[in-house]
């Protein structure tokens, strides 16, 4: 699974710029969890063919996919992002 931040900027002039999470996973993940640094959960939202375009919940720094049958694939970082935790 890949979890990216994407800035995506609309062609019309004075556009405002949209940050996007795109999340990358097997075609059977369902759902796609997030969580801040502290590992809260943040928010849910439904995957396509294991794919989720979103909006940037803010405070994002990792992600869970889930399979349709409910079984979670892990978490992972945002790629890119460095975690510096000491656990």
């Amino acid at each position: 699974m890949l979890a990216l931040i994407c800035d995506v900027v609309a062609d019309t002039v004075g556009a405002p710029m949209r940050t996007n999470l795109v999340v990358v996973g097997p075609t059977d993940v369902a759902l796609v969890r997030t969580y801040d640094f502290d590992r809260r959960f943040l928010s849910e939202h439904p995957a396509e063919d294991g794919v989720v375009v979103v909006p940037l919940p803010a405070g994002t720094e990792a992600v869970e996919a889930v399979t349709t049958g409910g079984i979670s694939l892990g978490r992972v970082a945002i790629f890119g992002q460095i975690v510096d935790r000491d656990d």
